[in-house]
């Protein structure tokens, strides 16, 4: 599972505020006593599974990144935007190097 796997599922999980809204003044209306079913409740069960993925990315994520990745993305940044923003561009390379 990549970045964009946690990213996805983390859209998929807050993208439905309306519905865990109503579900949680459903449960309030029946007088659920649980935190299923409620906003924190959900927000807490998301929370959790997020945790697991970046977890996961955490392992995976050096394992498939090296200076010479890093490097070879930074380089094409730099094609792509102008001059003045390389500096900005080998900072973020030099940090990504340190993190990875």
């Amino acid at each position: 599972m990549g970045i964009d796997d946690i990213i996805n599922k983390a859209k998929h999980l807050f993208g439905n505020k309306t519905d865990d809204a109503s579900d949680a003044q459903a449960g309030v209306s029946a007088g659920a006593a649980g935190a299923e079913g409620t906003v924190s409740g959900t927000l807490a069960e998301a929370d959790g599974e997020l945790s697991e993925k970046v977890a996961d990315a955490r392992e995976t994520i050096p394992e498939n990144v090296d200076d010479a990745k890093i490097d070879d993305v930074a380089g094409s940044l730099k094609d792509r935007t102008p001059d003045a923003v390389d500096s900005d561009v080998d900072k973020i390379a030099d940090k990504a190097k340190d993190i990875f």
